[in-house]
């Protein structure tokens, strides 16, 4: 039996907070993209040279050579710009200082504390400088081995290329995770990725359908979208992922995250309300693991 809230309770508290600051959540939608920009020119260069690859593991050959020329190239650009909002929303490529304001801007959303989106923005950047960038080149190095090994592992098994695939989902939620840690706890860069990483196996189960949802955001829709290739799923999608999607996506992780720190890592009070070095175990796995 959960104990740490009713469930009821949390999913309403997530929606409350998220739609009584829908406005802030726009906002950072729109600088987040603006900040990334960075990172989007990276991102559309690892596209350019993986987009193939990933077309060979899921069969999509067939938007790529087509008897048109123009519309080939319509179809590859629109892949390109799928893999790009797939690399930079879900964190495996983003500037780590900035994600760091944005996962302290989430975290008061969700603690229903007073919110103001450029002094919290400010507060979580300038506080995790030194653990963000370190987080940011850690997620660099690990999605660029990734990508080369799901290249390698195509040519000679599709099933290996494909567990690739799955292991950057759970890079996903290990990132998401660590930036989280980083605004909520004192700990060192190395004990945040232990502990994120043992979230990830204590919480499986659940971990699998944030997972779900992550797809469903970051893969099915604008994947869906862009491929229809009409004017109208183009502007729903430049809509959608402009202004809404990438935060509010955030901001549930970061939710999810924040619960899973308040209920799994030992709490020690300092003046900053975050968790200390001396206090980075996971509680009582074994307990934890029994209940639902």
């Amino acid at each position: 039996m959960d104990n740490s809230g009713n469930k009821k309770d949390i999913v309403i508290g997530f929606f409350k907070n998220g739609w009584a600051n829908n406005v802030r959540l726009m906002a950072a939608n729109v600088l987040f993209i603006l900040f990334n920009i960075p990172s989007i020119l990276l991102s559309y260069f690892l596209s350019s040279s993986f987009v193939f690859v990933f077309s060979r593991i899921f069969n999509w050959d067939s938007l790529l050579r087509n008897d048109d020329d123009v519309t080939s190239y319509w179809m590859y650009m629109l892949l390109i710009i799928f893999f790009i909002n797939a690399l930079v929303s879900s964190c495996l490529i983003c500037i780590g200082p900035f994600q760091a304001g944005f996962s302290n801007l989430y975290k008061n959303i969700r603690n229903g504390s007073s919110v103001s989106l450029f002094s919290d923005f400010k507060s979580g950047l300038k506080n995790n400088v030194g653990k963000s960038i370190g987080a940011m080149i850690i997620g660099l190095l690990a999605t660029f081995i990734s990508l080369l090994a799901v290249s390698f592992y195509i040519n000679f098994n599709k099933y290996l290329a494909m567990l690739f695939v799955i292991l950057m989902f759970a890079l996903v939620l290990i990132q998401n995770f660590v930036y989280q840690l980083i605004v909520s706890t004192d700990l060192s860069l190395f004990k945040i990725y232990k502990n994120a990483f043992l979230l990830l196996l204590i919480r499986f189960i659940p971990n699998i359908g944030v997972s779900l949802v992550v797809f469903v955001f970051y893969i099915a829709v604008p994947f869906y979208l862009l491929m229809s290739a009409s004017y109208l799923t183009l502007g729903i999608f430049v809509f959608l992922y402009s202004f809404l999607c990438i935060s509010w996506v955030q901001y549930f992780l970061n939710s999810y995250t924040r619960r899973l720190i308040e209920r799994f890592v030992k709490e020690s009070a300092t003046e900053n309300g975050a968790y200390s070095d001396d206090n980075d175990k996971i509680n009582n796995v074994t307990s934890e693991n029994t209940d639902s």
